[in-house]
């Protein structure tokens, strides 16, 4: 299995942890579009309890 396969069996886990429901394929293709940021975990997160990294 390569890192995208592995990251996408992340999100879907996470997904299904979370009993939110979502198109394979439309997760498929946002997740190629982000590149390999996918792979870096500081811009995999997005911490929304961080005043700085909600502003705009």
């Amino acid at each position: 299995m390569g890192k995208f396969d592995e990251c996408m069996d992340t999100y879907k886990a996470e997904f299904k942890k979370l009993g939110v429901s979502f198109d394979e394929d439309l997760l498929t293709k946002v997740a190629k579009g982000c590149g390999p940021s996918i792979y870096n975990k500081d811009a995999s997160n997005f911490a929304g309890s961080d005043p700085k990294e909600l502003q705009l």
